[in-house]
């Protein structure tokens, strides 16, 4: 869900849990999510019992 603001002066394609302006810019992110990119961080999960999703690639028509 995006929020408030002043609309923004491109398109905006959404994917899984990706907000970008291009397929190009979604598809780096979803590489780079699942190449464990330090982009997004790191969360430590040792000791339970969740563990990291993988984004779907991205196929089809993405709006």
């Amino acid at each position: 869900m995006l929020l408030g603001g002043e609309p923004l002066p491109h398109p905006t394609l959404i994917w899984w849990n990706f907000v970008a302006d291009s397929r190009e810019a979604l598809q780096k992110a979803v590489a780079d999510w699942n190449g464990g990119h330090p982009r997004f961080g790191s969360i430590d999960l040792a000791g339970t019992k969740l563990h990291r999703l993988a984004a779907p690639e991205l196929r089809g028509k993405v709006r």
